[in-house]
């Protein structure tokens, strides 16, 4: 825990100056923070109580300094490790996080664990005879950053994932896919940072992969095929956070089988672009306006059918 809120108004630890003096307590930084990492406690500044103090959890911290771009006072001052500036709006902005956007959010992204050649797997499919007793499923999953508190956008170094899983079936034959978007490699991006080649990679068989929430759809066989086309149209986009990661990809394959009009918007998130918890929000909105195709009970994911 840190510090801050309790006794000095200007305490610098870890990258952070705070000037408790100007903050005046409305709590603007608190939802721009994607670790949940601020709260409002009462303390002591300059020997005067103060009730509305600003309190930094470092524990949980990524010193991404979104905090410090939306206080109007400036009362943050965040100095964004490798960024080379600070990330107080109207202070030196040197290759840091300044103005608008989470410029300064470094992320890791890892590569697929099992990366594929997704027009070959997509084509398994095919093997499945289609006739009036073939089911078409497609379902769209997050695997939140934190469990258990899917609102966190980043968790020590996880910033979550979204992926898909196809499936046709015709009695006892059954062909199931799941899959999804990241770079080819493992690497650091920023949503200012160039676009990175991209890879696919499948789901099942990563051990630590989860569904948190989960929306399934029965669709037709035109559908089916729709969302086939997406998947690998959109695999050979490079990755981008900004504009298209694993959620943007997830989402354009889950639409693309969606029917009378029907499709999802999930909007940015406070750090600047689409992301695993704010499309968990979004299913979990849905669910709770009375979407039965939408769960959130424990479920263990089904392996990937392989084929020759």
């Amino acid at each position: 825990m840190s510090p801050y809120g309790t006794s000095n108004p200007d305490y610098l630890l870890d990258n952070i100056s705070l000037n408790q003096e100007a903050c005046d307590g409305l709590g603007y930084c608190l939802p721009a923070c994607p670790m949940m990492s601020l709260s409002l406690v009462e303390g002591y500044v300059n020997g005067y109580f103060n009730s509305q103090t600003l309190f930094v959890d470092l524990g949980t911290c990524i010193i991404c300094g979104l905090c410090a771009e939306v206080c109007p006072n400036q009362a943050i001052d965040v100095d964004v490790p490798g960024g080379g500036g600070s990330s107080t709006p109207g202070g030196t902005d040197n290759g840091g996080s300044g103005g608008g956007n989470a410029s300064g959010s470094n992320f890791n992204a890892l590569g697929p664990t099992n990366p594929i050649n997704l027009e070959k797997d997509l084509d398994c499919f095919d093997n499945v005879p289609s006739n009036n007793n073939t089911v078409y499923k497609i379902t769209i999953h997050v695997h939140s950053a934190h469990e258990g508190y899917p609102t966190q956008e980043y968790w020590q170094g996880d910033p979550g994932h979204a992926y898909i899983t196809m499936e046709k079936s015709n009695n006892a034959n059954v062909h199931r896919l799941s899959f999804g978007f990241y770079p080819k490699e493992d690497t650091w991006v920023t949503p200012t940072k160039n676009a990175v080649a991209s890879g696919i990679g499948e789901e099942s068989s990563n051990d630590l992969r989860r569904s948190d929430i989960r929306y399934t759809m029965i669709v037709n066989e035109q559908s089916f095929n729709n969302a086939k086309f997406s998947a690998i149209v959109n695999s050979n986009k490079p990755y981008d956070l900004n504009d298209f990661n694993c959620t943007d990809y997830a989402i354009e394959v889950f639409n693309a089988a969606m029917q009378n009009g029907e499709k999802l918007n999930v909007l940015n998130s406070n750090i600047g672009f689409t992301t695993p918890a704010g499309l968990y929000s979004n299913l979990d909105q849905l669910r709770q306006n009375g979407n039965t195709k939408i769960s959130k009970s424990k479920f263990n994911l089904l392996f990937s059918n392989s084929c020759n």
